[in-house]
């Protein structure tokens, strides 16, 4: 969800933890990922530019 003011990532998201490949956040208003995020097994693509993130955690 490019450009959709989003603070944060929306819950339903992170219900495809087996099956999302694609999460492109860029332009939004986040400050963080949710510890979900870590776990969505397909990821293959994650982009998060142009928000208001300042620390990513080591967890990755």
């Amino acid at each position: 969800k490019r450009h959709c003011n989003l603070t944060t990532v929306p819950d339903d998201v992170l219900r495809y933890t087996r099956t999302l490949e694609e999460l492109l956040l860029d332009a939004n208003q986040l400050q963080d990922l949710p510890k979900g995020v870590y776990r969505l097994t397909q990821l293959r693509r994650l982009t998060f530019s142009d928000n208001e993130i300042q620390y990513i955690s080591p967890e990755i």
